[in-house]
């Protein structure tokens, strides 16, 4: 479940363009290891998000958990598929692939420590 929210924050982060986007970054950072990579590359991501041209809508046709594989007591990845469409005024744009996040149990909270393939 946190998975597939934590994959709607952060496709709306990406495409939200300049609004609101310093709330949305805010967001997407609080599912993730304060300062590790993923962390650090999603914060930088920043610069490139301000010149998106905002998506008016999102379609999910799948968005769903495909398996979880539990490595320890603290640890998990999460395989996440993905078929999405957007509309930007009047472009339709389709895309689809996996997610693999890996997420760390720390303070008795899953957090989200790497992203792992991003097929986008």
């Amino acid at each position: 479940e946190r998975a597939l929210v934590f994959c709607k924050d952060y496709f709306h982060y990406t495409s939200s363009g300049y609004n609101n986007t310093d709330s949305n970054l805010k967001k997407v950072l609080s599912y993730m290891i304060e300062n590790s990579a993923i962390y650090n590359r999603i914060l930088k991501s920043k610069i490139g998000i301000d010149y998106v041209t905002p998506v008016t809508s999102h379609e999910y046709h799948a968005l769903a958990v495909e398996k979880v594989i539990r490595v320890d007591d603290d640890t998990a990845i999460c395989s996440v598929y993905y078929d999405i469409e957007q509309w930007t005024y009047q472009v339709k744009r389709t895309y689809s692939g996996k997610l693999q996040l890996a997420f760390e149990n720390m303070d008795q909270r899953w957090v989200l420590s790497h992203m792992l393939t991003d097929t986008k």
